[in-house]
């Protein structure tokens, strides 16, 4: 639904537009078909492969085309997508080893501020202290935050109280 207002498509005259998940079955899709999946971020690409594996592979068997179109997407996650589904990935901004705030190519911070920022997060999130899937991303949208982001953006624990709260 976020999708549909950001866009001006809230209004009822968009609703043949749009099916759900559970929807598919129905619609009969085919080889002349093209499915559209939304998303704001792919950070690993873990979900999307699971979500294929459990539902979307069969699903759209048929259908002759499936994109996904996201805000954002890690360079490994989008040749983890390619290499385990038939999904196309669409990304606005494709981010890279440099926009992994731990990555020695991101220049952004030198080696004592990582260092640092490294033991704050294994404060906050030992098991995830660079993000979900090592991403180390510093990215945040309107709506909520990834979980790829750094710990000590996002997560909220009895000792620690983030800036942008992530609530699961």
């Amino acid at each position: 639904m976020c999708f549909r207002q950001a866009n001006n498509m809230a209004s009822r005259s968009f609703n043949e537009l749009f099916i759900y998940r559970s929807d598919l079955i129905r619609e009969r899709l085919g080889a002349d078909d093209t499915v559209v999946l939304v998303d704001d971020m792919v950070g690993s690409g873990q979900q999307v492969c699971d979500a294929w594996d459990e539902s979307f592979a069969e699903l759209l068997a048929e259908v002759g085309t499936v994109y996904l179109i996201v805000v954002a997407a890690c360079s490994n996650a989008s040749q983890r997508i390619a290499d385990h589904t038939r999904i196309d990935l669409k990304p606005h901004f494709q981010l890279t080893d440099a926009d992994n705030f731990f990555h020695a190519a991101c220049k952004h911070f030198n080696g004592d501020e990582k260092k640092t920022m490294l033991e704050y997060c294994q404060f906050v999130d030992e098991k995830n202290p660079k993000g979900y899937g090592d991403t180390g991303l510093v990215v945040v949208f309107s709506h909520t935050i990834t979980n790829n982001s750094l710990p000590v953006l996002g997560k909220s624990t009895d000792d620690w109280e983030p800036l942008f709260r992530r609530y699961d």
